[in-house]
């Protein structure tokens, strides 16, 4: 939690507040509702067993209740946390009211905090709302921040740096505004019960929203929006079922407004890291709108990723697509890895395959035994990093895009290399697959080679040559063919490295006018 402590100037102003020991402004720093501890928190409670009493939790029998401080009134979070509001002074918090002491210590906080606001100046309107915490290990320290309603921002009472308050580097006041927004809705999803007059118009507006990123994701392959169309017709279908519970108009409860809120804090964030609202918005989520250094392989890697068929070039091109910005979407993330999971389980049944074709070869004799033996040795290789990668990388059940920027951020190395290194490890499979099928055309020739060379048969020989003959040519075509292909199918992913299998082996094909059309048209479904 962010220590931002508050200006000698204020700390002057305090002394002691209604005869009881002084706080002091030294120990009032600034957080947020992301600092907050709420899902990490840990209680030491004690469970017993308990006499029950006849009509115990009957109406007739009900215990006298436990009384708040005047003024304060107990909600229950939907998810279950228990919060306290006090309407008057316009308050919240999580601290324990019913605890005199705790009671005492956050009236003089906030006696000493709205106090300081006035002072300075500051909007106390019927808008604004204090939220206060005592420290869980301190508690002669407090959290404050204030929430507005009217411009579903927050602020504090002194000037505080965006880097001591965890709020990410910003373009300009108003992208930072995003951020502020998004604390704002965080904010009310933890205190939605007493804020149920916010959903008459932040719900509406929401359905709004996902309404048009729907239809983004429907039109479009590269939307920025955070969920996909599915999702967002499954939250509409959520928000839109309170409607018949309540007669006309439509009113929203505040268990409702709490969905909403979760929903609306990703809206904030999203609208903060595409800058929209600016003359720079990010409208695709290939667009990179920040200057990072260009990347370059590694001079050890330059040969391998000749024999490894140009492959790792289009590894690196997917990778960067995935990872613009510093930022990645679950969606194309988990479709990226669902092909790449298929390639390597589909190079690892074949390299078996192959593997048992090189074995039957090296027994009976045909052949060359060292092309045998480098096929046998390219196979196994084949099979063990098929093997290797589909394991590290099967997707978990509870996977989460933050394990995504996490995997992606460590993959990007330093220096200039970035995905190259990775790209290498993930073409592995396929290309080594690719020399292993070049070594079986290598042996077979070989075998019937010395099967010609053994007969005496002018016609059977002019057979066998012109079989190899024909074969050869069909090859060569089709390569030549698709390699100077107007289109690339896309379920390529914008390689080509099995086509030019043999004739990139010794060239880097640049990118051609076709490419270029290609990845403009591959915007539109």
């Amino acid at each position: 939690m962010s220590n931002t402590h508050l200006g000698n100037e204020c700390k002057l102003a305090l002394g002691s507040v209604g005869g009881h020991k002084a706080v002091s402004f030294e120990r009032l720093y600034a957080t947020t509702p992301v600092q907050s501890c709420r899902y990490s928190r840990s209680s030491k409670i004690g469970l017993s067993h308990k006499m029950i009493h006849p009509g115990q939790f009957s109406c007739a029998s009900e215990a006298k209740p436990e009384y708040l401080p005047f003024g304060w009134y107990q909600h229950v979070q939907p998810e279950g946390q228990a919060y306290f509001h006090n309407k008057d002074a316009r308050v919240v918090t999580e601290s324990n009211i019913y605890s005199p002491e705790v009671h005492d210590t956050i009236m003089k906080w906030i006696k000493v905090i709205q106090g300081a606001a006035r002072d300075k100046n500051l909007n106390q309107s019927e808008n604004v709302e204090l939220f206060v915490q005592l420290d869980e290990n301190d508690e002669d320290s407090c959290g404050y921040y204030f929430i507005d309603h009217a411009s579903r921002s927050e602020f504090w009472l002194e000037p505080l740096s965006s880097e001591s308050i965890d709020i990410p580097a910003s373009a300009s006041s108003a992208q930072m505004n995003w951020a502020f927004q998004e604390q704002y809705w965080m904010h009310v999803e933890y205190f939605p019960m007493h804020n149920g007059a916010i959903a008459s118009t932040a719900i509406p507006e929401l359905i709004s929203i996902l309404l048009h990123a729907r239809g983004d994701h429907l039109t479009s392959s590269v939307g920025t929006f955070p969920y996909n169309a599915t999702q967002c017709q499954d939250f509409m279908t959520i928000l839109n079922a309170r409607t018949p519970i309540y007669p006309e108009p439509v009113r929203y409860d505040a268990y409702a407004l709490c969905f909403a809120a979760r929903i609306w804090t990703q809206v904030a964030r999203h609208r903060f890291l595409n800058f929209y609202g600016e003359t720079f918005a990010r409208l695709s989520r290939d667009q990179h709108m920040i200057e990072f250094p260009p990347t370059r392989c590694p001079l050890a890697l330059r040969p391998a990723v000749k024999l490894l068929f140009n492959l790792p070039r289009s590894y690196v091109s997917e990778l960067e697509k995935l990872w613009v910005d510093n930022l990645v979407y679950a969606d194309p993330y988990k479709q990226f890895m669902a092909n790449c999971l298929a390639e390597w389980k589909s190079s690892t049944k074949a390299a078996f395959l192959m593997f048992a074709l090189h074995v039957v070869f090296v027994t009976q004799g045909f052949g060359s035994f060292g092309v045998g033996l480098t096929s046998i040795a390219l196979s196994a290789t084949t099979f063990a990093t098929g093997m290797i990668l589909s394991h590290y990388h099967r997707m978990p059940l509870n996977f989460d895009t933050a394990d995504a920027a996490d995997y992606l951020s460590q993959s990007n190395l330093g220096g200039g290399y970035g995905f190259h290194p990775l790209s290498v490890v993930y073409s592995l499979p396929k290309a080594l697959l690719g020399w292993s099928a070049i070594f079986v055309v290598i042996q077979t020739t070989l075998a019937a080679y010395a099967a010609v060379s053994r007969s005496t048969d002018f016609y059977f020989q002019a057979f066998i040559g012109a079989l190899v003959m024909i074969a050869a040519l069909v090859v060569v075509g089709v390569l030549g063919v698709m390699r100077r292909s107007f289109a690339t199918p896309s379920y390529q992913n914008g390689e080509s490295g099995w086509i030019n299998t043999v004739l990139d082996l010794f060239s880097i094909r640049g990118s051609s006018a076709s490419d270029k059309m290609n990845e403009e048209n591959s915007r539109f479904v």
